[in-house]
């Protein structure tokens, strides 16, 4: 009786999750898609003073809903410590007010965008002459406001919310004016982070300095041994690296529980225009996961207590046989 009852009660909660679960799905598939999106995301263009380009940047409304599009220009700068952009309105007053780009880019206009429309908006940079020869970085920034989206009050009615989000394209610009664009770096130090690994994962880090007065581009690979044997191979992926800025490249490499031994690793890494390469290497660091050591350590403890007790208890019966 209580085997079909359990039988009974299974096929009730089947059931019962087949309803649930059409019913999110259901809700799923009715919930609004949100959200614009823009393509590309960066420009990497290399220009001369005095020179003007002409692009598009592909707007895309997945929302149910129009949204009315606001465009600004913004400068940005990275720094050792971020490596991420720090976007500004630079003014007179701002150490950076010499690398302004906002006044080369015209954007486009503020517009509407309607329930799955997709707008291609041209953008203009003019470089103007007497600039020095350097990297320039700006973005155009497309932000929405969402005005008829709505949430409950305590009191039961509504509350009309604004919502406000932005994304944006990244113009990156290698000008030469005065004098010749010079591409040059320096690996300051390729690492593991420690010379014994107990546990995953081994990580290794590559600093590359920009000693050039552009930004350009680097990317690689570290093949990892070992006891001299190919273990792995590591790609470093391509990464923009800015004028007296330090890139950190952080690897990893995960092993498995039973892979003790001797490693080494080997970096090569080049710019995107093969005039650059910087090659190093770690000769020695181990590997020893602390896990499987104490499992190994602990089995070995007791193959000796249990050795210990079966000798001790054949010494007695053997006594006890000779008495």
């Amino acid at each position: 009786m209580r085997y079909k009852q359990s039988i009974i009660f299974g096929a009730i909660l089947g059931i019962f999750g087949m309803l649930v679960g059409g019913i999110i799905a259901v809700d799923a598939e009715s919930t609004p898609k949100a959200g614009v999106q823009i393509s590309p995301i960066r420009f990497d263009w290399q220009m001369t003073g005095g020179e003007q380009k002409t692009d598009e940047i592909v707007v895309h409304n997945f929302s149910d809903i129009p949204h009315s599009m606001s465009v600004s220009v913004e400068d940005f700068f990275v720094s050792d410590d971020t490596l991420e952009p720090n976007f500004f309105i630079p003014d007179d007053e701002h150490p950076r007010k010499a690398y302004d780009v906002i006044d080369w880019i015209d954007a486009p206009e503020d517009f509407v965008l309607e329930p799955g429309e997709t707008k291609k908006l041209q953008f203009k940079i003019s470089v103007p002459e007497g600039q020095p020869t350097s990297g320039y970085y700006g973005s155009i920034f497309f932000k929405t406001r969402t005005d008829d989206a709505y949430m409950d009050s305590e009191d039961g009615g509504n509350v009309k919310l604004k919502v406000n989000y932005r994304v944006g394209a990244l113009v990156l610009l290698a000008v030469e004016v005065d004098e010749p664009m010079r591409i040059d770096g320096s690996l300051e130090e390729f690492n593991v982070i420690k010379k014994v690994f107990w546990d995953n994962p081994i990580t290794l880090v590559a600093k590359v300095h920009n000693t050039g007065n552009v930004h350009y581009r680097v990317h690689g690979q570290i093949e990892v041994k070992k006891f001299g044997k190919k273990y792995t191979v590591v790609n470093i992926d391509s990464e923009n690296i800015y004028p007296d800025i330090t890139r950190i490249f952080t690897e990893y490499v995960k092993f498995s529980p039973w892979d003790y031994g001797m490693y080494s690793a080997i970096l090569n890494m080049e710019s995107e225009d093969g005039s650059l390469t910087f090659n190093d290497e770690v000769p020695i660091f181990f590997v020893i996961p602390w896990k499987t050591t104490v499992m190994i350590i602990s089995g070995i403890i007791l193959i000796i207590i249990l050795m210990k007790w079966f000798k001790r208890r054949y010494k007695i019966i053997k006594n006890k046989k000779e008495n």
